[in-house]
């Protein structure tokens, strides 16, 4: 059976392009900005901290963020509901 794995997403800053396909035996690509040379990777949260530490040691990285979306409360709909009610009951408009 499939079981869903944990995943933590890492913006990687980098000095040039050219070695972004070494990056690939870290964790998966998700996004590549040309313009602004950094890389969104996604890798297993148990991996995390080794990952990190390899990836800061290598030369061409620049910078790693990890993105703070795993310590969001992505559940909106209560919130929702009650701006959706406020709004029905004559609020500002």
């Amino acid at each position: 059976m499939f079981t869903v794995k944990k995943r933590l997403s890492l913006s990687v800053w980098v000095y040039s392009l050219k070695q972004v396909r070494q990056l690939r035996r870290y964790g998966m690509i998700a996004y590549i900005s040309k313009r602004m040379k950094y890389v969104v990777i996604y890798i297993d949260y148990d991996q995390a901290d080794r990952v990190i530490n390899a990836l800061n040691n290598l030369r061409f990285v620049r910078l790693v963020e990890i993105s703070h979306r795993h310590e969001l409360n992505m559940s909106f709909g209560k919130k929702l509901d009650q701006e959706a009610a406020s709004q029905s009951d004559g609020g500002n408009i």
